[in-house]
């Protein structure tokens, strides 16, 4: 049986962001969100881009009170 991909990216409470459909995509929305949140300037420290393992994107952002939230993108089977 063929199965079809597609990329789930959720925040820190596992809520959904966005659905992509290819790897490279979602690796690209990963970096526009990482920037984004190092652009805003609120956090005290945000990661560089984890894409090391292949169905597993994801990078950490920590709070000025120590608080570290890890922003994930999975890749999924879609039936």
């Amino acid at each position: 049986m063929e199965h079809n991909y597609i990329w789930v990216i959720t925040n820190n409470k596992g809520e959904f962001i966005k659905a992509c459909t290819t790897r490279e995509n979602v690796l690209a929305e990963m970096e526009k969100w990482r920037n984004s949140c190092e652009r805003v300037g609120i956090f005290a420290n945000v990661s560089k881009v984890d894409a090391v393992y292949f169905e597993n994107i994801s990078f950490e952002v920590t709070h000025r009170d120590g608080t570290v939230n890890k922003m994930n993108a999975r890749r999924t089977i879609l039936y």
